[in-house]
């Protein structure tokens, strides 16, 4: 996956407003994506990705003079997105929406904007949402972000050899889950 490059970060952290435009314009529709995936599906404590996806970029903007020159921009924009979608579902739940509000809100909406983003059948994305965290974020960083074993540990805020096990009982467990469908379709 192509990445900005280092001096439009630097500039950035210096206060360039258009070099943080160029960052917004290559990775919010990338944020967005991973942010509707998290949240496909999910009738419980949802909140607009859009929203939420503005939010990051607001964060982002704030603290990119925090961004150590060591670290790489994109993980770190993900660690913003999985705090931010955190921190909108806790206020979701404590403004007392309930399962039936968001229901009657969502009526009309595709039941799963992963689908649509990744172009996926519908069963796949149904089984990699039936799969438990943190399986479930780890197979969307690696296969739907596109992302590397180390990025999605930099995100996950763990090594990359714990991905690679994620990801080997998430496969397991898919392939579990498929042969169980499949077999009852017949």
């Amino acid at each position: 996956m192509e990445e900005i490059g280092d001096m439009i970060v630097e500039s950035a952290k210096a206060g360039d407003e258009r070099a943080f435009a160029r960052i917004f314009d290559f990775y919010y529709p990338e944020i967005l994506r991973f942010l509707q995936s998290r949240t496909a599906g999910d009738t419980q404590s949802i909140e607009d990705p859009h929203d939420v996806a503005q939010i990051v970029f607001v964060k982002a903007a704030r603290r990119i003079r925090q961004l150590r020159s060591n670290d790489s921009l994109r993980p770190w924009l993900y660690q913003i997105a999985r705090s931010s979608l955190a921190d909108s579902w806790r206020s979701v739940e404590k403004d007392g929406r309930t399962k039936a509000r968001i229901r009657e809100e969502c009526k009309g909406v595709p039941e799963s904007p992963a689908v649509i983003a990744f172009h996926i059948p519908s069963e796949v994305a149904e089984w990699v949402a039936a799969l438990g965290e943190p399986f479930r974020e780890t197979v969307q960083l690696i296969y739907f972000e596109g992302m590397t074993h180390k990025e999605a540990g930099e995100v996950m805020g763990c090594a990359p050899g714990t991905i690679s096990w994620r990801i080997s009982e998430a496969l397991k467990s898919l392939r579990e889950i498929a042969v169980e469908k499949l077999s009852g379709e017949s």
